[in-house]
């Protein structure tokens, strides 16, 4: 089953439809005369973004519901907390919109035009497809990437990232390692070290992914093939494909490297045992300044205390 199904209830008058993306589960609830009421779904963490050039109407949101829990929304550099009852308006939705779950929560958007089928399903189809091309290569990686997204999120967020950038974040934290589905399985399971050959192979995976980001031609996952390019390159410049030196490399580049490695480091791998958390962070911070960029560091260093919650496996969830 790929993670990403569309389901019609039984009741095919009522039209209700629904869709999984990353973790959100997303109901289109009505469709009347180009009005759409759509219900959204996260847990405690979970994040979901949409993009400006997911809608031709710079006015399609008329409004944002609490239904439970608490919901951040997150625009440019602004933010607001709506809770259960909570119904906001004032919503510039040609700017790139963050949602984060505070606590489990579920929200009703209504919409000037449909949307549903366009936006959630259509253009959602193409990360879910990016997903199970990685669930089907390697099913460490998936669960990796899944971590990643929302470690790289916790940092971009304590740094002050506009809901743009961090946006790009998350889809590059995402999909960073979308490239291995390019690299033989032989080499990526493989339980030692690898031949200098087989570690030329290994390292093409940012270009490979990079490419298959821009090769979807849409805007968001174009912008975030850059992080998913330089993600190896260190802060000294001995990093791959190119060998980029200190700014040279994207902020978000340099955030997923820092999150990268430390999740690395705290799980097990066919090729390497896991370090203690402590042991990992010392690891992080002894690289400040020379792998990895100062200001990405302290950041990380910052939010480590939130670490734990977010630090178990996300596998996605289906519908059944």
């Amino acid at each position: 089953m790929k993670p990403m199904e569309l389901m019609t209830a039984p009741n095919e008058q009522q039209k209700i439809k629904k869709v999984l993306i990353l973790n959100t589960e997303i109901t289109l609830q009505s469709s009347v005369n180009g009005v759409e009421v759509i219900h959204f779904k996260l847990g405690k963490g979970d994040i979901f973004s949409n993009s400006p050039d997911w809608a031709t109407n710079p006015d399609f949101l008329r409004s944002i519901t609490s239904l439970k829990g608490s919901l951040e929304i997150h625009i440019g550099h602004e933010k607001m907390t709506i809770n259960g009852g909570d119904t906001t308006t004032n919503i510039p939705s040609f700017s790139p919109i963050r949602f984060k779950a505070i606590t489990n929560c579920e929200f009703l958007i209504v919409t000037s035009e449909p949307i549903f089928e366009e936006i959630y399903v259509a253009k959602g189809m193409k990360i879910h497809q990016l997903a199970a091309d990685i669930e089907e290569k390697d099913g460490y990686t998936l669960n990796h990437c899944s971590r990643i997204q929302r470690l790289s999120d916790l940092v971009g967020d304590k740094l002050g990232l506009p809901s743009d950038e961090l946006i790009t974040l998350t889809y590059g934290a995402f999909l960073h390692d979308i490239g291995k589905v390019k690299i033989p399985l032989k080499i990526l399971q493989k339980p030692g070290k690898l031949t200098s050959a087989e570690w030329k192979v290994m390292k093409k995976h940012p270009l490979y992914g990079a490419e298959l980001l821009r090769e979807t031609g849409f805007d968001y996952l174009t912008k975030a093939s850059l992080i998913v390019e330089q993600h190896h390159e260190r802060w000294d410049g001995k990093g791959y494909p190119y060998g980029l030196k200190g700014e040279e490399i994207s902020l978000g580049a340099s955030i997923v490297s820092v999150v990268d490695a430390y999740d690395a480091m705290v799980s097990n791998r066919v090729y390497c045992p896991s370090l203690s958390k402590e042991e990992a962070l010392e690891e992080i911070v002894r690289n400040r300044g020379t792998m990895y960029r100062p200001e990405i560091v302290d950041a990380f260093v910052a939010v480590y205390d939130q670490l734990e919650i977010i630090s178990p496996l996300t596998k996605y969830k289906k519908i059944n």
